[in-house]
């Protein structure tokens, strides 16, 4: 039998520059992927709002920092944006075959 969650999220350490934080992401299928313009910066906010559901260890200059204020400080930062993607989108087929 192949049981085929409703919500799938999965974990990936995702570095940024010489740093690397824990992120849990919502898997979304296809059709819901896209709906979004990866190619520009609103639609790659939207999209990264949309799936990446919790951080681990994200400080804002060592301070504690709320998730929501974490992930618009990230998603304000273009090589911050890509390295949450690329990291989604590497480790999605990984966890899609632990569904």
């Amino acid at each position: 039998m192949f049981n085929v969650a409703a919500i799938a999220h999965f974990y990936e350490t995702v570095a940024i520059g010489d740093q690397s934080c824990d992120v849990t992401f919502l898997a979304l299928p296809d059709g819901e992927v896209a709906e979004f313009d990866l190619s520009t910066a609103a639609g790659s906010k939207d999209f990264l709002r949309k799936v990446v559901i919790g951080f681990y260890d994200v400080k804002n200059d060592g301070e504690p920092i709320s998730f929501e204020d974490a992930r618009e400080l990230l998603l304000d930062r273009s090589w911050c944006r890509l390295a949450l993607a690329e990291a989604y989108f590497r480790a999605l087929p990984k966890a899609a075959r632990g569904n």
